[in-house]
């Protein structure tokens, strides 16, 4: 519960930067705005300055092209879907040791600016509806020095020389936390981590009951496999949201964001 002083400042701070639009209300430590039949998500704290607040649409499940499927694959008490590809990434693992890109932190960009381009990943269940985020931001698993892990949000859809720095500051800020989770939202966000230290086929994730919609993202171990070299890459998602025609656009998406910033100067 908030005192009068938070609220304040709050609403200071949501007349300064949204003076046109309305207050809808306030939940967690989040402002929600509408304007139409569209929100935007402020965090009021652990943002990082200059970002942007998250925008998302409810859809109107009577009309959803895949109504009936999201009916029945909800109703499951297991409603998870997944897949393991192989990525080669010989050409990237030239240029990212060239360059002394970090090789996670590089994958962590791929991941977000791949899975960004497929509606559906950006789709979340909020109990009987159903919203479409306009971004949706990558939270990761960082090890610490006791051999345990934090996890750390990194905001998406920036260019690679604008997240690289962004992300190494809030990576180095997450070994430092005291605690496991970070307090905000994770409705919106990636869930992305790796397992560096075996190539794998297939992969168990564990899940929360009842279930969440949040993708996961994994990376195992890459492997030379003749001249090329493989990484694992494993995508699950609620089946309730995400066919497999979406799994396949996420490695399309992911091998097309690999030669773009290949190209890159």
């Amino acid at each position: 519960m908030y005192n009068c002083i938070q609220l304040y400042i709050m609403h200071r701070i949501c007349q300064e930067k949204f003076f046109r639009e309305k207050i809808f209300l306030v939940c967690g430590a989040e402002f929600l705005y509408t304007e139409g039949n569209r929100f935007t998500v402020c965090p009021l704290w652990g943002r990082s300055e200059g970002d942007e607040p998250i925008a998302y649409r409810v859809i109107d499940k009577e009309t959803m092209p895949r109504r009936e499927q999201f009916d029945y694959f909800r109703a499951m008490a297991q409603p998870y879907v997944g897949i393991t590809w192989e990525l080669d990434i010989t050409d990237l693992r030239q240029r990212q040791k060239a360059e002394g890109w970090p090789f996670f932190l590089t994958m962590l960009y791929l991941a977000g600016q791949a899975a960004n381009r497929v509606p559906q990943l950006r789709q979340r269940i909020r109990g009987e509806d159903v919203v479409e985020y306009d971004r949706c931001d990558t939270s990761h698993t960082v090890a610490t020095a006791d051999g345990n892990f934090r996890y750390c949000r990194v905001r998406g859809g920036l260019p690679f020389r604008e997240f690289l720095p962004l992300a190494r500051a809030a990576h180095q800020a997450a070994q430092e936390r005291p605690s496991l989770m970070e307090e905000e939202d994770e409705e919106s966000l990636l869930f992305v981590s790796s397992v560096p230290w075996t190539p794998f086929t297939g992969l168990i994730q564990p899940t929360p009951s009842p279930a969440d919609s949040n993708p996961r993202i994994t990376f195992g171990g890459y492997h030379w496999r003749g001249e090329r070299l493989i990484l694992p890459v494993s995508l699950l998602a609620n089946h309730a949201l995400v066919d497999g025609r979406h799994l396949a656009q996420f490695y399309q998406e992911l091998e097309k964001a690999t030669a773009e910033l290949l190209e890159q100067r």
